[in-house]
């Protein structure tokens, strides 16, 4: 049985909204560690870092497992759409001062600062789709995530390889600004939900 059309014509409508606005800030998280893992001998190697190269890694994942729930908690505060923003300005700045390292050590400090933003673009994001699609559409709207991520998995390397031998391993974390640029832009079209759909249930 074929949706009712004024159901189809909401799911369309929620797709073009909504969508491309969460879409490249869902490839930015995860496209980060396959992008980088082509570039880590290289960095090794040009910054001293071999016995301590995990940190590279670790450290990211390490913030963005502590930001992520405080993400959901700063949504439901000041709307997820802002919050998202948030996060990628500071995705955004970490990946450039990424790029600018002068060492291994403020390499990892970074990262770690780029998991602060990056903890909150996953969440963030799905939490905005399920804020502005209907239940019953959601599982049409994880099939599209399941999409961004295979493209995240299979171009993340090749893409990370070509930056690092054709450029410099620096422009790994270059390639997210104008990534981060467009998801931003992307992001400001997504509506701002009101108050009483954000704070739900439990309330400080």
């Amino acid at each position: 049985m074929s949706a009712r059309p004024d159901t189809a014509a909401q799911t369309r409508a929620a797709f073009r909204r909504v969508f491309p606005g969460v879409m490249v800030a869902m490839f930015l998280a995860a496209a980060d560690q396959t992008i980088l893992a082509s570039a880590l001998p290289t960095i090794a190697s040009s910054l001293e870092g071999i016995a301590d190269l995990s940190w590279v890694v670790v450290a990211y994942l390490l913030s963005a497992t502590v930001a992520a729930p405080l993400y959901g908690y700063l949504g439901d505060r000041f709307g997820r759409r802002r919050v998202l923003l948030a996060a990628l300005t500071v995705f955004t700045l970490a990946s450039l001062a990424c790029a600018a390292a002068p060492s291994f050590f403020w390499l990892v400090v970074f990262r770690a600062l780029q998991g602060l933003g990056g903890g909150g673009l996953m969440t963030t994001a799905q939490a905005l789709i399920g804020e502005h699609v209907a239940p019953r559409e959601r599982g049409r709207f994880a099939g599209y995530f399941a999409t961004v991520f295979a493209l995240a998995s299979t171009t993340g390397p090749v893409l990370g390889a070509y930056l690092t031998e054709h450029f410099s391993w620096r422009a790994v974390f270059l390639i997210n600004l104008p990534l981060g640029i467009v998801a931003a832009a992307l992001a400001l079209r997504v509506p701002q939900a009101p108050m009483a759909r954000r704070e739900g249930p439990f309330r400080p």
